[in-house]
């Protein structure tokens, strides 16, 4: 911390010049309408440019659902954050919430898990948010969770 009236001082820089030159896709934080009124907390990464054509998508899942991920800080899951970069410059839009039972938000919330509500609900509006506000084709959504995918069918 420096002394009142100082200024700081970098001490180290560990960042390689690879990833500093790399075009990163920085995330929107945006609320997700759900169900019964409540917001979700989410990640959006988008591609720039705009398009006519209906887009893919990805809802990513993270793991265990503990972790609290639409945060602004760096993501334990930094091997995802960098495969949403790819995905987007590839055309994709991928939206990484923090569906009820995410660590962060106060005991019902996270709960909402052990009464049967949750992240399998919370999934849904977010693909319909995604259809109706983002122009993402609805027969080309799916989920990632640790690199995998499979196939969300409304």
């Amino acid at each position: 911390m420096p002394a009142a009236g100082g200024s700081a001082k970098r001490l180290t820089h560990t960042v390689e010049p690879e990833f500093e030159a790399h075009a990163w896709v920085a995330p929107e934080y945006v609320r997700v309408p759900g169900e019964g009124g409540i917001a979700i907390p989410a990640r959006l990464y988008r591609p720039l440019e705009p398009s006519s054509a209906k887009r893919p998508a990805v809802l990513f899942v993270h793991g265990a659902g503990y972790l609290q991920n639409a945060d602004r800080a760096w993501s334990y899951y930094q091997r995802e954050f960098m495969f949403h970069t790819f995905l987007v410059q590839h055309g994709f839009v991928v939206l990484d919430m923090d569906y009820r039972a995410s660590a962060g938000y106060g005991r019902d919330w996270r709960t909402a898990i052990w009464s049967g509500r949750g992240r399998t609900e919370d999934l849904q509006p977010g693909r319909q948010w995604l259809v109706a506000n983002h122009g993402v084709d609805p027969e080309r959504i799916g989920l990632l969770r640790r690199l995998c995918t499979a196939a969300l069918r409304h």
